[in-house]
């Protein structure tokens, strides 16, 4: 199965690479060593593949769909995915050094739009990577249940190399 030179460049970047989505996938394996799987329809079997002989498996996640090696706790590949976004890489960083903030107060010190951070934010409580508690405070902080695998996830995070996009 893994013979073939798609899918083991396939399955060897999801398994580095967790919480991929299809098109980082096609975008890192078409264009690295030129490697070229053809149409997205045979790009898009070679998955199928990897899924059907149990390599990897698709988790969903929202409007997403993501790869990650079988044997990985489809969690821990949402927690990958989502921390591939800068912004809320950004604000778990943040909430990991500094303990808890305020919605609004994460807009200032990022500098970002506040749509973005509260789109970013809500995403990551439903993920529940950070929890929002009902008391009268309305900090944000890092899920207690989920704090030693966040902080394990940063410290091991691959980086994808931009060039290869």
């Amino acid at each position: 199965m893994l013979l073939n030179k798609y899918r083991r460049a396939i399955y060897d970047f999801v398994s580095k690479y967790l919480g991929v989505n299809f098109s980082l996938i096609k975008q890192n394996i078409c264009s690295h060593d030129g490697i070229s799987t053809g149409s997205s329809g045979q790009f898009i079997w070679h998955i199928q593949m990897l899924i059907k002989f149990k390599y990897i498996k698709k988790v969903k996640f929202k409007k997403f769909t993501i790869f990650v090696p079988i044997d990985l706790d489809p969690e821990l590949g949402i927690c990958y995915f989502l921390l591939r976004d800068e912004t809320s890489r950004k604000i778990v960083e943040l909430l990991n050094q500094e303990g808890a903030f305020k919605k609004a107060d994460i807009c200032k010190v990022l500098k970002e739009k506040r749509a973005n951070i509260y789109y970013r934010i809500n995403t990551l409580i439903d993920s529940n990577i950070i929890s929002h508690p009902e008391d009268s405070s309305r900090e944000i902080r890092l899920a207690p249940a989920k704090r030693d695998v966040i902080q394990n996830v940063i410290n091991n995070f691959p980086v994808i190399n931009k060039n290869l996009v």
